[in-house]
């Protein structure tokens, strides 16, 4: 009778054992299955990132400054996100004005829900998070998505290629985030071997919340090439948002 009680007990730890195997056996599963695809983190960032949606527009009054030599100007950004000043920006300032638009223009709205994307497998976690690729793209495009933030984008170009790494972020009072600390890095295209850095810039972005809009109150860049340091600094003040019909 012991013997038989003996056998029953085995039976039913090996029961319960091997239901605890399947049991875990699909939470792994439902755990990979739970994963989000590629497409599924680009809308999730997207969609977290502040955007200028039926933007207005703004006016204000800027100081530029590169090295040592400092101008004003007025500048209005249109709906459309683009940048019309009051007076032409001398060429010592041009590259300044461009870093403007280009803050500007990465606030546009993005309402797109399918990408053509691919989660690239690699060993260990990498500190700015997953590496996704595009496929069929001609500029070759990878991002990298930590949580439900783009934290690097690098693309190619027939020149070269360019990297955008953002170190840090904000959150506005609807959670949506925004770039504060971030770098810019061309790199030459190479005959042979590895590529080398043309230039690299860091960026820190100040942000002033008018209305339900998030605006760019000052912009401050370290830039470093084979020419040398150059400092920038980008001051935007007054700013007043346009009316429809203006």
């Amino acid at each position: 009778m012991n013997h038989v009680f003996r056998s029953a007990t085995w039976l039913g730890w090996l029961l319960v054992a091997s239901s605890a195997a399947v049991a875990l056996g699909q939470q792994g599963k439902q755990d990979k299955d739970s994963s989000p695809s590629a497409q599924e983190m680009m809308v999730r960032a997207h969609r977290a990132r502040a955007q200028w949606k039926d933007f207005p527009g703004f006016e204000a009054d800027v100081v530029l400054v590169v090295e040592n030599r400092r101008i004003r100007r007025k500048v209005t950004v249109t709906p459309e996100l683009e940048l019309k000043w009051d007076q032409p920006l001398p060429k010592a300032f041009a590259a300044a004005g461009r870093r403007l638009l280009s803050v500007v223009q990465h606030r546009r709205a993005n309402e797109q829900r399918e990408y053509d994307v691919t989660l690239v497998p690699e060993k260990g976690a990498h500190p700015l998070g997953r590496l996704i690729r595009f496929n069929d793209d001609a500029m070759h495009s990878q991002y990298r998505i930590r949580g439900d933030v783009i934290t690097q984008v690098s693309r190619q170009t027939p020149g070269g290629s360019f990297t955008i790494t953002v170190l840090q972020v904000v959150r506005n009072p609807e959670k949506k985030y925004l770039p504060r600390v971030y770098t810019v890095t061309f790199f030459n295209k190479p005959q042979q071997g590895p590529a080398t850095i043309r230039s690299s810039n860091v960026v820190v972005l100040d942000w002033e919340r008018v209305g339900r809009w998030d605006l760019p109150r000052r912009i401050r860049s370290v830039g470093s090439s084979p020419a040398g340091v150059k400092m920038e600094v980008i001051r935007l003040q007054n700013h007043r948002l346009l009316e429809k019909n203006e």
